[in-house]
């Protein structure tokens, strides 16, 4: 298949199901976003290494071989987390943790990736389609944690939280320290 059949298969897809409204929907869009990627090769990789790197999250149980395309974010969120553990307050404002699970990054880079490539950008354009869709992928990436993403992280996982929620946690590889010489083996992020 052609790049201009993918994305004409793309273009109709997001048209028919806006906003989506079954994880079918989101798996059978990342699967052929990936089939785009796949014609690029290694010239992608650099740009849209976060897609590829959610596409295969979605798509396989096991995601060893993927870990540098997202391990400077998930390095970025564990400094923070220290941060906000040592310090004994919460980091307001726009954080990695709260562009990972909102999956901000990913709909910034989709949005590049929909642009070069003429694909309909409604998905990545309102609000409502994105909460829709990430919602769809945080039910699909509960059932597949990330064991060991970087050497600070022993796992990241996403649970069900209802409601339009999203909630997961962070097992750290070591204990952290935190303010007041608390320990802290874990952190919990999203709704509760």
């Amino acid at each position: 298949m052609s790049q201009p059949e993918i994305t004409d298969k793309l273009n109709a897809h997001l048209a028919r199901h806006d906003p989506m409204t079954e994880e079918c929907h989101a798996v059978y869009l990342m699967v052929e976003v990936r089939k785009f990627l796949d014609r690029f090769g290694d010239r992608g990789e650099k740009e849209f290494g976060l897609i590829r790197f959610y596409c295969n999250w979605m798509l396989h149980t096991s995601k060893h071989s993927d870990r540098n395309n997202m391990a400077p974010i998930l390095t970025r969120i564990y400094e923070d987390i220290c941060a906000e553990l040592q310090g004994g307050s919460e980091i307001r404002g726009r954080t990695p943790v709260v562009g990972f699970v909102g999956m901000e990054d990913l709909r910034k880079i989709l949005a590049r990736f929909f642009k070069a490539h003429h694909i309909n950008p409604t998905l990545v354009e309102k609000d409502v389609s994105w909460r829709a869709f990430v919602l769809h992928m945080a039910g699909i990436l509960a059932d597949q944690p990330l064991e060991k993403p970087t050497d600070e992280i022993a796992q990241l996982v996403f649970y069900p939280a209802g409601n339009g929620r999203i909630r997961g946690s962070i097992l750290f590889a070591k204990e952290i320290e935190g303010a007041n010489k608390k320990i802290h083996r874990e952190y919990a992020f999203g709704a509760p």
